[in-house]
């Protein structure tokens, strides 16, 4: 059975709106006609739907079913409707104070009847379904209760899919953050090491220069002490020679001689400790 509240509350828009209409009737002038078109057009439509809320509970399915869907477009129409004269009533400057007034506060009625109207057609929806889905197992029912079971399972079992999938693909999207966090904070490292590295590698360069240029230092000393050790052991093997007095030319020949023969020996000394070891 269909509720009461859907007659009541019906009758009471519908009253509502008459008295709504006949104040806009009375008051309106000038520049609101159009405005009173709109409020006709809606009182139209809202006693089409009543009618059809009325002579729903006594229609077969596929009436209601049909009904359910015309009343739907008809509420659609009205919110049409309603957004239409909230337009007007904000841009129109031509109109009187008063009118704007009137219409500015007809409008949150409008918005009630819709609401009202909706929450009727809400009722009347579940209501169609629920009765759909009590048909007696006779005259034929048994295979749409059938397939109404087997839609509804379909549809519990997509549901769970889809919220499985749906956890699936958060879980998935957290893991790929902390992945790109991570990758952040490990190219950080990289870049950090790099310019380490390229630190340390300017550095050993550095050292590298130093230890060249002491090298070649130390090679200049040496041949440099080199020659200064010779010139004074050719000095002392001269004066040494002086005993045996032979002239100077040949004792200078005979101590270089001397000398070079020494430098060859321990040339040679070292040479063969170097390959001993």
């Amino acid at each position: 059975m269909w509720p009461k509240a859907v007659h009541i509350a019906g009758e009471d828009g519908r009253r509502a709106l008459l008295k709504a209409d006949e104040e806009g009737s009375a008051e309106g002038g000038g520049g609101s006609g159009v405005l009173d078109d709109y409020a006709a057009e809606f009182a139209r439509l809202r006693g089409v739907a009543r009618d059809k809320f009325q002579h729903m509970p006594e229609a077969s399915p596929s009436t209601r079913a049909e009904a359910i869907n015309s009343i739907e477009k008809l509420l659609s129409e009205m919110e049409s409707n309603r957004r239409q004269v909230q337009t007007l009533v904000k841009f129109e400057s031509s109109g009187s104070a008063s009118v704007r007034q009137q219409w500015t506060q007809r409008l949150p009625e409008w918005t009630g009847e819709i609401s009202s109207l909706r929450g009727q057609l809400e009722r009347a929806r579940e209501d169609h379904q629920r009765m759909a889905l009590d048909l007696p197992f006779t005259n034929g029912h048994t295979a749409e209760r059938e397939r109404a079971v087997q839609s509804t399972e379909m549809m519990e079992r997509s549901s769970s899919r889809l919220e499985d999938a749906s956890r699936v693909a958060l879980e998935t999207e957290s893991l790929g953050a902390e992945i790109i966090r991570d990758l952040h904070d490990q190219r950080e490292v990289i870049a950090r090491s790099r310019d380490n590295m390229r630190t340390v590698g300017s550095e050993l360069s550095s050292a590298r220069r130093a230890l060249d240029r002491m090298n070649r230092m130390a090679q200049q000393n040496k041949c440099i002490v080199q020659v200064i050790g010779t010139v004074f052991a050719i000095g002392i093997t001269v004066w040494i020679l002086c005993i045996l007095g032979l002239s100077m030319k040949l004792t200078i020949a005979l101590a270089t001689a001397l000398v070079a023969i020494c430098a060859v020996c321990r040339y040679l000394r070292q040479r063969w400790r170097a390959r001993g070891q």
